[in-house]
């Protein structure tokens, strides 16, 4: 009876060993974490709905008109760490129709899309596609939203040129959160320095001039 537990027992322990020492293994090389990259810093998480107060938004979008958008009240004193404004159009998500006019991608990576009431042209209104490879749209309230617009704009106009405007011809309906920028002489800016900052929806017909 003895000579047989023996045997028995001494696979056990063996075993117990194996795991333990399998338990102990180093781990294999891990995939280094994609870093996101700096690309702008004037109200960076505000821009990309990455700041605290961008889960106090209401995202259900009102429609509203261009004209209408660049008539509304400008606030004072903004500067590059000013939070989002409770009680403003920067709570709000707004969906407008427009004229498509031109876009350029800026170097902090935002796809600067000009679009203006229709058949006004110079009643116009900046519209901003941030590039989710940054910092703060990388980690945004809204990430998948901003990147589909932004796909969305690239297959609908084509490709956007980073040196010179890209001349636009068409239409589209976008949604996007208020935003209030600084005026450092944008082109298409509204008078209110008013912007859809980000876009979260974009659709519409889109050719290049």
């Amino acid at each position: 009876m003895r000579s047989r537990i023996v045997p028995v027992l001494a696979v056990g322990v063996f075993l117990t060993v194996t795991v333990v020492l399998s338990a102990n293994a180093s781990p294999g090389p891990q995939p280094a974490p994609v870093r996101a990259e700096t690309c702008g810093v004037w109200r960076w998480p505000v821009k990309t709905l990455s700041d605290q107060r961008a889960t106090t938004v209401n995202y259900h979008p009102y429609d509203r008109g261009i004209q209408h958008l660049r008539k509304l009240f400008a606030p004072n004193g903004l500067s590059i760490d000013t939070k989002r404004i409770k009680k403003s159009p920067e709570v709000r998500t707004y969906r407008i129709h427009g004229d498509l006019i031109k876009a350029i991608k800026e170097p902090d990576h935002d796809i600067h899309l000009v679009i203006s009431a229709p058949g006004y042209p110079n009643r116009s209104l900046v519209v901003e596609f941030p590039d989710v490879a940054c910092k703060g749209a990388a980690s945004s309230h809204k990430r998948d939203r901003i990147v589909a617009a932004r796909a969305h704009l690239l297959a609908d106009c084509g490709d956007i040129g980073s040196s010179d405007f890209t001349e636009l011809d068409g239409s589209a309906t976008v949604i996007g959160v208020g935003f209030f920028d600084e005026s450092h002489g944008q082109s298409g800016a509204s008078p209110n320095g008013i912007e859809l900052h980000p876009v979260i929806g974009y659709s519409g017909t889109c050719s290049q001039e």
